[in-house]
This record gives C-alpha cells, sequence and structure tokens, in this order.
C-alpha cells in the first residue's frame, strides 16, 4: 500500500478500506494506481482546518481547485520499482456548503508530505458570543 499510517480509529478504518476499494476499482493496469490520501478534518470558530497525507510527493504535483460546492484535491507520483515505474495518481473530493466558507479565503501549505489547508468560515456562519441580561 502506497500510504503507511498507524490506524487508531474506525474512522481509520474506512478510510483504509475505501482507498483499498479505489485502488482496486479504478486502476485501468498494473502501472496506474489510484490512491486518496487519509484525510482530517477539524471545525474551529473561524475556519475549517483540512489536513491530507502525502508522503513523497513534490508539492508542484499538487492540485487543488474549488468548482461549485467541491474542493478537489488531486496529483501524481511516479514509483520506481523493481518491476519497472509504476504512477500513482490520487483525487481526493470534499464537498463544501459556499453558505459557510469563504472559497476566496482558502490557504495552503505543505510541510513534510502533510498538507494542510484553512479554509475560513464566512462571518455570518461564526458563532456569536451573546451576553445574557
Amino acid at each position: 500500500m502506497y500510504y503507511v499510517t498507524k490506524r487508531h480509529s474506525l474512522l481509520d478504518e474506512i478510510n483504509e478500506m475505501h482507498n483499498d476499494l479505489l485502488g482496486s476499482l479504478f486502476s485501468r493496469n498494473k502501472e496506474d494506481v489510484c490512491r486518496c490520501p487519509n484525510a482530517y478534518i477539524q471545525e474551529k470558530d473561524n475556519a475549517f482546518i483540512l489536513e491530507l497525507e502525502m508522503p513523497g510527493i513534490e508539492k508542484e504535483l499538487i492540485n487543488i481547485n474549488v468548482k461549485d460546492n467541491e474542493l478537489t484535491i488531486s496529483g501524481s507520483k511516479l514509483i520506481e520499482e523493481k518491476s519497472g515505474k509504476m504512477k500513482t495518481v490520487f483525487e481526493r473530493t470534499f464537498s463544501i456548503i459556499n453558505s459557510k466558507v469563504d472559497t476566496e479565503n482558502i490557504k495552503a501549505s505543505f510541510i513534510n508530505g502533510l498538507l494542510s489547508l484553512t479554509i475560513a468560515k464566512k462571518k455570518e456562519a461564526q458563532p456569536k458570543q451573546i451576553t445574557v441580561d
């Protein structure tokens, strides 16, 4: 398997099964394998934090697109093995709610194989403090 991580929860197990299923369903041939990076999502007061594990991928090969109500992260990597070269492609799509997020204010960083996106919430979607009289 391309991504190796410790499994700590049921959600991680489901993610692994999802990756294995997509790899077997969408492989066109032996040289072309599909993998979906593991993803972790946190909700903060003013933003959503999305992290994807992408060890060994160069940041120049990562594509991030927002269209309609979808955020898509994709890319590829060429792996050399004893049996020859194998192209690994990945794509992961997330549904986003345009009334809650500011798609014009998404920041991305890539450090040590971890892609982190900060997706700002619109002001009207952020929590408000109400004082009691």
